[in-house]
């Protein structure tokens, strides 16, 4: 399940705008809306804004890091 609260007690957002992501990630729109689209972040819409979850991000980090170590 996912943690809404980290180590230090503070609340953590569960999704963020695909801008607030993308800076996260240090990558541009285009490589961004390619993780999207190949399914590799996770992407929904509330009232047509869309949204990038948080554990997918690092669900991505976390994968890179795994392949980086092979």
């Amino acid at each position: 399940m996912q943690k809404f609260i980290d180590v230090g007690g503070n609340i953590q957002p569960l999704a963020m705008r695909p801008k607030e992501a993308w800076e996260m990630l240090k990558i541009g729109k285009t490589k961004g809306w390619e993780l999207v689209a190949r399914g590799d972040l996770e992407a929904f819409k509330i009232d047509g804004a869309t949204r990038i979850t948080t554990a997918s991000i690092h669900a991505l980090v976390q994968r890179q890091l795994m392949q980086a170590a092979a």
